[in-house]
């Protein structure tokens, strides 16, 4: 599936707790948990907003984010194999009353559809932190879990796939145009 050449995020966020007992601050130095689905909300996942570039198998690769406005954020993403497109990617992130849903559509070079006409690709938020979301997908795909990961200027994106190994992506935030 294309999905698994594109998309991604990392900040793991701690806390600690200024003059509280020894054992308040152990708890609060660990990564908390991440949130249920349910308290999502989706400027959460403001952490996204920017353009990264990385490579990956020699190819560049380059994901743009705006910043969440209503109930959606957008995404597009393109990897290049020298100065040609190979693939495009179109993200939506939609909260609705209950969830918050990735919507992606997947182009060739020339933005021929690579996904069949009226089939949905969409993952729902299942977990998510300060710098960290976690989408598992709502019908069959090659793709089990896709996971975005901030870390300062950083951002990682591992896709788990059913029957092979992760593919992690890793960008560097840049000065959008």
């Amino acid at each position: 599936m294309r999905s698994s050449r594109l998309l991604p995020l990392l900040l793991a966020a701690a806390c600690t707790a200024e003059g509280a007992p020894a054992a308040a601050e152990k708890t609060a130095s660990r990564p908390q948990p991440l949130a249920a689905p349910g308290s999502a909300a989706l400027e959460n996942l403001r952490f996204l907003t920017g353009t990264w570039r990385g490579e990956r198998d020699g190819m560049f690769i380059e994901e743009v984010w705006t910043a969440p406005v209503g109930n959606s954020q957008l995404g597009v993403a393109r990897v290049l194999e020298g100065p040609e497109p190979r693939d495009l990617e179109a993200a939506i992130l939609h909260q609705s009353e209950d969830m918050l849903v990735l919507h992606l559509r997947h182009f060739g070079a020339v933005a021929d559809r690579l996904e069949e006409r009226g089939s949905k690709t969409a993952w729902r938020l299942v977990r998510h932190g300060p710098a960290e979301a976690i989408f598992e997908p709502m019908g069959e795909e090659k793709v089990r879990r896709i996971t975005y990961r901030r870390d300062g200027e950083a951002l990682t994106v591992t896709l788990d796939r059913a029957q092979a190994e992760p593919l992690v992506f890793r960008y560097q935030r840049v000065p959008s145009p």
